[in-house]
């Protein structure tokens, strides 16, 4: 945007707007020019967002008579005595140790994310190979990322959106690869837990359920519940199906196979390409004609889905966070969030595996719904206790326990199903 069409928005004093920096994010408020600088104040809440005028995308007016319309959510409704005294929390650990088959591939932990092992794929992101010098010299990818976004929003940077883009449509792919390969269900720590878990429910009546939240990209854990449980996760809304399903699954950074679908002839008109393309093109046509997220997203329909193996000839963007450091949102859909905030304050007892605790929105929720309850941890994190510092802040009354059978323990998911075979399930799971 010219810096002379701010100046005249500024001056239509009983307006507000939308704007939509060219980074997708949007703001809603009206601008004001200090100390040398632009700024848009939110009227809401006085918060205001120091501002380029070559940021800003586009602006539209925000009627007033519409402004604090907000559409009517379908109610929680369920049964005064469901119980859910049970979280689970997945992290990149448990799927990396999902398996203990050497000839099965397993899901990467964050550190490894970019390296030599996936060198052929990396080959088709040029986003990626940009950045991947700079990548593998990091100590902590999360830290890198976040250095990344946060030169992103301070200074209009769209060559370093575009590789941030690629990294998105990389791990789609890369998860993709890894989750539709051979999976191994016969020595599957997923599905020796879920089975123990499934039998504890079982025993505790119909009304005993559990909440679980997983990190992770990938699906070995979807299919091993399918395999188990014969769930199937082919719409987002069964995944939180409180009424039928004694297991929840919650995904707040997204998954390899969820997306929100483009509208083709707007996707055809940002890229400028109306021959037939491969969807796993799509990112070097992106990448190489510098499309901006903002135009991205006006191309977009609204729902996230759960992308099918009869769409995969369809063009999406890929719905999963990018490990950022401290830049933690959601993609998974607002009724996820609202049905998990629900029955969090159920909660009495957390089972960690292979979670460090460092998503600060997540750790918000722990707060505002169990914060000041006395909750018992057990964590399986190899021995890491970085999990405690994070969580004692958001949980100050919980009862920590490492899970270390022995001295010389590992804290591994399969030495926790070795423990729960042999001593059974009261002290993982209680009561």
């Amino acid at each position: 945007m010219e810096e002379g069409q701010l100046h005249y928005l500024a001056t239509q004093l009983t307006n507000r707007y939308e704007f939509t920096l060219y980074y997708g994010e949007k703001i809603i408020g009206f601008p004001i020019f200090r100390n040398n600088g632009w700024y848009i104040i939110s009227e809401v809440n006085n918060i205001e967002r120091k501002v380029l005028p070559s940021q800003i995308k586009n602006s539209a007016i925000v009627e007033r008579a519409n402004e604090m319309v907000r559409e009517n959510k379908e109610s929680i409704k369920y049964k005064a005595d469901i119980r859910f005294k049970t979280l689970v929390i997945i992290g990149a650990g448990a799927s990396f140790n999902y398996s203990d088959e050497a000839k099965i591939e397993t899901p990467p932990l964050t550190i490894d994310l970019f390296k030599d092992r996936f060198q052929d794929l990396i080959n088709n992101f040029p986003g990626v190979e940009s950045l991947s010098s700079q990548i593998l010299k990091a100590k902590d990818i999360e830290s890198y990322f976040q250095n990344q976004w946060d030169q992103i929003v301070k200074t209009y940077n769209p060559y370093l959106l575009n590789e941030l883009i690629d990294v998105q449509f990389y791990l789609h792919f890369l998860f993709k690869k890894i989750s539709t390969s051979n999976i191994d269900f016969r020595k599957n720590n997923y599905i020796a837990f879920f089975r123990t878990l499934r039998d504890f429910l079982i025993s505790k009546g119909s009304n005993e359920k559990a909440l679980v939240v997983s990190f992770n990209y990938d699906t070995i854990l979807e299919k091993s519940i399918e395999k188990m449980l014969n769930y199937n996760f082919d719409h987002l809304d069964n995944y939180v199906d409180y009424s039928y399903r004694n297991i929840l699954l919650f995904k707040p950074h997204g998954s390899w196979n969820w997306g929100r679908y483009f509208d083709q002839y707007k996707l055809q008109e940002i890229t400028r390409v109306n021959e037939r393309i491969k969807m796993d093109a799509l990112n070097k046509i992106i990448y190489n004609k510098g499309v901006s997220l903002a135009s991205l997203h006006t191309a977009l329909n609204n729902d996230t889905q759960v992308i099918s193996s009869f769409d995969w000839d369809k063009y999406y963007f890929p719905q999963l966070l990018i490990p950022y450091k401290s830049k933690d949102s959601y993609m998974m859909p607002e009724r996820h969030t609202e049905i998990l905030t629900t029955f969090l304050p159920h909660v009495d007892r957390i089972i960690i595996i292979g979670w460090k605790g460092s998503e600060e929105k997540f750790k918000t929720l722990l707060k505002n719904t169990i914060g000041n309850k006395r909750i018992e941890i057990i964590y399986v994190n190899k021995k890491d206790d970085t999990l405690v510092t994070e969580l004692t802040e958001a949980l100050p009354n919980a009862i920590f326990k490492e899970f270390a059978p022995h001295e010389s323990s590992q804290g591994t998911f399969t030495e926790l199903n070795e423990f729960i075979m042999e001593q059974g399930t009261k002290q993982i799971l209680g009561r």
